[in-house]
């Protein structure tokens, strides 16, 4: 995603796409910009059933996404972000950085249709020498510090719960690690 923050990445192609659920599944895997995009711009909800730029939403939802994007891609505060897609541990970290980890929720993790280590990831963040942060709604090891929390609408798995919408209080986490 580095193309996004540095100016160089295609938004004109990306507003003209039509993304499907075989073109997501399909390219959101690429090792290029436009896999971490695909990745990140046409997301699915935890059952697949959210497409964010599915037929059923307007085109100018998509647009005013992209456009977002865009404004992010011209902050000065952004310049030298990188995004990645990847698993955290092949992830090269560069000097002096840090580190947003934006993993599964650990109390969703059979809503999740993939298989995450959590143990394996707390062991890893603790064991950096760089700050790393990390979103959860709870986080019971003690290697970890609170850092941030704010009551937000969650939508996740409510349907099965016959709710509209749930309150959690999402947190920010951190291993304690100072620049």
């Amino acid at each position: 995603m580095k193309a996004i923050w540095n100016g160089k990445f295609d938004f004109d192609y990306a507003k003209a796409q039509e993304p499907t659920k075989e073109r997501y599944y399909a390219e959101r895997r690429q090792q290029t910009e436009w896999g971490a995009f695909v990745s990140f711009a046409w997301s699915f909800g935890s059952k697949n059933e959210n497409f964010i730029y599915s037929p059923k939403r307007l085109l100018g939802k998509r647009v005013e996404h992209l456009e977002r994007i865009e404004r992010m891609q011209r902050s000065a505060i952004l310049k030298d972000v990188i995004a990645t897609c990847m698993d955290y541990s092949k992830v090269k970290i560069e000097p002096n950085s840090v580190i947003y980890c934006d993993i599964p929720y650990n109390t969703f993790r059979k809503h999740y249709r993939i298989k995450f280590d959590f143990m394996k990831f707390y062991d890893w963040a603790a064991a950096c020498k760089f700050p790393v942060y990390f979103s959860e709604y709870t986080c019971y090891d003690k290697r970890f510090e609170l850092v941030w929390e704010k009551e937000v609408q969650s939508r996740i798995n409510v349907r099965a719960l016959g709710e509209k919408s749930l309150m959690r209080t999402e947190r920010l986490f951190h291993n304690g690690v100072k620049i």
